[in-house]
């Protein structure tokens, strides 16, 4: 009987050290996941600051092109207005002055 009483009692302890290691690894597991999340979730917020300032960039880009033709067209405008006299002008009206202008 006492040593049923004690095999049991060792029985009882093995799962008890099993129960608890299988605790801790859990935890462990956990807390890695978790730090694997972060540090996931830290490269995408990278990636898309990474992402903004490309546009940024490339939309600054796109504006400093978009007044660089604007300007050769109104420069190409107002001489074609000067040589012909002010004919077909901004405004289109004729005259020195080449119309009244948008």
């Amino acid at each position: 009987e006492s040593e049923r009483t004690a095999a049991s009692a060792r029985a009882e302890a093995t799962l008890v050290a099993v129960a608890e290691r299988a605790a801790v690894a859990q935890a462990l597991a956990s807390v890695e996941v978790r730090a694997a999340l972060e540090a996931a979730e830290a490269r995408q917020r990278e990636a898309l600051a990474a992402s903004e300032g490309r546009q940024r960039e490339q939309r600054a880009e796109d504006e400093r092109r978009l007044r660089e033709t604007l300007g050769a067209l109104v420069a190409d405008s107002v001489a074609k207005a000067v040589d012909g006299g002010g004919a077909g002008g901004f405004g289109g009206g004729g005259g020195a002055a080449g119309g009244a202008g948008p």
